[in-house]
């Protein structure tokens, strides 16, 4: 008989088996059930609105702490707290919410509470295990009370959130959850627009405006693995050399070019760096202020990729445009729909975290609050001035930046063939 340990992705956790074999490693995983021996408030903090505005409507207040509503949701104990723009738009009504609305969209966390019977329930993949690695037996594993878990639902901006299973994403082991949470909407974003939205192929020209943000330094990043040449747009002269360092250090082998311009005179900058060819695509969360330079500066049948609005909401114009620039291809996106069912969350989650572990993406955080704090957080986001994912920590302290964690594979698994 062989010894068999098998680490779980919560730390410190370890389970010692014996075994005859290797086919028993579900029945093993099946049969160890963990408890949380915390205790769940009954009321929690959270940040809120009753009317739409500026940031002096957010309120820090007490409210009750969710608890499970259905069988197929959980409670989660929140560690960590994205904030986007998103966040914003419903704080000022552009997108309405019913009040009083705790914003929020994303966070990382750990099961404090779920259904027993989901726990005693008999594991789909019970049976034989040959060919199966241990990240996918990990990923079936059915979840559990003390399981790091990373989520996009409502109502984050809060210590507890009730949320959907469906909802939920099991985060792998030496993933900091400052990297899972900096990956989930901007690193899935990133995701679906080099993968989907337009299919980035080797050699293409890539325009990324606002580069210097959590998405745009993802897209720059996904698009030189690809093969890409980059040119990324910045406000200022501290984020062209900021980003400029950044991809330098971070990109590895890299077999193309890449450009950080300002946005000064840009349209001009894009002609001389493509030689005149102009771009494959142009990527703009930008909005109003660069959209029509954005149109002028694609080659022809190329694809403009609005994904946001930064800079306010694009205004009305004749579509006859995107031909007259020369058979324009224009597609307003949205996460959501790409992340619609289960599986394809699981899948966009399995390759941005193996892309993060493997040292392929690195996230870069820009600022570090109290979730008590939070408006001072929007404020920065709103200025422009803030480079990176900002992060709220629900709590009195704020924790410790998390160490930098070594890159473990030599070669990107994105490098086309």
């Amino acid at each position: 008989k062989k010894t068999k340990v098998l680490r779980w992705a919560r730390s410190g956790s370890y389970r010692t088996h014996r075994c005859s074999s290797f086919n028993n490693v579900e029945n093993r995983i099946a049969k160890c059930n963990y408890s949380s021996n915390e205790k769940v408030p009954k009321t929690m903090k959270a940040v809120q609105i009753n009317q739409t505005g500026g940031t002096n409507v957010l309120e820090y207040n007490t409210i009750p702490t969710p608890s499970l509503t259905s069988p197929d949701n959980l409670v989660i104990k929140n560690d960590v707290v994205g904030v986007n723009y998103i966040d914003i738009y419903h704080r000022k009504g552009t997108y309405e919410k019913p009040f009083p609305h705790t914003l929020g969209v994303e966070a990382v966390g750990t099961i404090v509470k779920l259904d027993e019977g989901y726990v005693a329930a008999k594991p789909k993949f019970m049976g034989v295990s040959v060919g199966r690695s241990p990240h996918q037996i990990f990923k079936d594993r059915p979840l559990e009370v003390g399981d790091r878990v990373a989520y996009i639902h409502a109502g984050t901006y809060a210590q507890y959130t009730e949320v959907p299973r469906s909802k939920v994403v099991k985060i792998p082991p030496k993933i900091t959850n400052d990297e899972a949470c900096a990956s989930l909407i901007q690193g899935f974003t990133a995701h679906y627009l080099c993968y989907s939205s337009h299919t980035i192929t080797p050699g293409e020209n890539v325009l990324v405006h606002a580069a210097a943000g959590g998405t745009g330094l993802l897209i720059c990043q996904l698009a030189l693995f690809l093969g890409a040449n980059v040119i990324g747009t910045v406000s200022t002269a501290e984020k062209q050399e900021y980003v400029t360092n950044f991809i330098t250090k971070n990109v590895r082998e890299k077999v193309s070019t890449f450009n950080i311009i300002p946005y000064e005179n840009w349209p001009e900058a894009v002609e001389t760096l493509t030689n005149g060819e102009k771009c494959h695509v142009v990527y703009d969360g930008v909005g109003a202020k660069t959209f029509q330079n954005s149109l002028k500066s694609l080659r022809r049948r190329g694809s403009m990729v609005l994904f946001g609005a930064s800079s306010g909401p694009v205004e009305p114009f004749d579509p006859i445009d995107l031909m007259k620039y020369g058979s324009l291809t224009l597609t307003r996106p949205t996460l959501f729909d790409f992340i619609a069912t289960k599986e394809e969350l699981q899948e966009t989650a399995d390759d941005v975290f193996s892309f993060v572990k493997a040292g392929d993406l690195t996230v870069n955080v820009g600022g570090r609050y109290l979730l008590s704090k939070a408006a001072d957080a929007q404020k920065d986001l709103e200025s422009r001035d803030t480079m990176g994912k900002l992060l709220l920590y629900p709590g009195e302290v704020l924790p410790e930046p998390e160490p930098p964690r070594p890159k473990t594979r030599p070669v990107s698994r994105m490098r086309p063939p």
